[in-house]
């Protein structure tokens, strides 16, 4: 019997992506990666990777028969240095996720990386494509194919481990239609993104109303002095992709917030002009500090079609 000691190096390897996939699903930091709508297909991949440790396995002891075998194909290799290297490099880089997964902490993405992806061009075109639509929709007759494209709203789980990203349209429906009728609108982590969507699409059918939401707080220096910006973190697919939603306040003593602390405030939604665009705007905001959610992210909604 032989051993080889490259054949246990990749049973480890595979051994510790399966553990890495088993961490992340037992502790709720999946979601912080990537969107749950792909948290069976991330588990499918834990089992390719337990399936492909066991045939490894078997490839760490041969008997003699094997080792002649095995011997007389590689014996020959004239450029076994350069071989070796490239191995070594492939498996670090292979092993680098691992590193970070186990070792290097989750990172929340905060102000800075909201301003680097630019925060009010995205408010901006968020409401720039509402108008456009709402100008469509007088124009041009309804189109069935336009509401499908719509039906892609957004939630966020309370508890990760219970955490479902589809809705039926009925579901659907009626959280749209709760949203029309309330005097009071709760941006809670169920129905912010979606809540969101329907605000910039129809703002006028919302002015005056009264709204509470939590999100983390961003500056911006062209912004005036009362004036921040509460949101949250979009993730559509992975963390990769992440974008940023919110709402522009006019709070007080906005001196006092400090970028990147997470806040719940509760105002009155009206438009106010900016750079040329009409924003949706929280005004007379009061704010109170709050720990940060365990999970701060909202993600696209899934619309099962029956």
């Amino acid at each position: 019997m032989h051993f080889h000691l490259r054949h246990a190096l990749r049973a480890i390897i595979l051994l510790l992506f399966v553990l890495l996939i088993l961490h992340l699903h037992l502790n709720g930091d999946l979601f912080k990666l990537i969107n749950p709508k792909y948290e069976r297909l991330s588990a499918l991949g834990g089992i390719i990777f337990i399936i492909l440790f066991v045939l490894q396995i078997q490839q760490i002891w041969t008997t003699n028969k094997a080792d002649d075998h095995h011997c007389h194909e590689h014996c020959h290799q004239h450029d076994h240095d350069s071989s070796v290297w490239k191995r070594t490099i492939a498996y670090l880089i292979i092993m680098l996720p691992l590193f970070t997964g186990f070792v290097l902490p989750f990172a929340t993405l905060d102000a800075s990386i909201a301003s680097n992806r630019g925060v009010m061009l995205s408010l901006t075109n968020h409401a720039r494509a509402s108008s456009l639509n709402r100008d469509v929709e007088v124009e041009l007759p309804p189109d069935p194919m336009q509401n499908q494209e719509r039906e892609h709203f957004y939630d966020t789980p309370a508890d990760p481990n219970l955490y479902s990203n589809t809705i039926s349209k009925e579901e659907h429906q009626v959280i749209i239609e709760n949203l029309k009728t309330v005097d009071s609108i709760t941006m809670n982590d169920q129905v912010y993104a979606t809540y969101f969507d329907e605000i910039n699409h129809d703002i006028e059918m919302f002015i005056d109303r009264e709204i509470t939401l939590k999100g983390f707080v961003y500056k911006d220096e062209e912004l005036e002095e009362n004036q921040v910006v509460i949101g949250r973190f979009l993730i559509t697919h992975c963390i990769a992709d992440a974008s940023f939603i919110g709402f522009l306040s006019e709070v007080e003593n906005a001196s006092l917030l400090a970028e990147d602390m997470w806040v719940e405030v509760t105002g009155t939604l009206q438009l106010i002009e900016y750079k040329g665009i009409q924003l949706p705007t929280i005004k007379g905001a009061e704010w109170n500090k709050i720990v940060q959610p365990e999970q701060p992210y909202v993600y696209p909604h899934t619309i099962q079609i029956r």
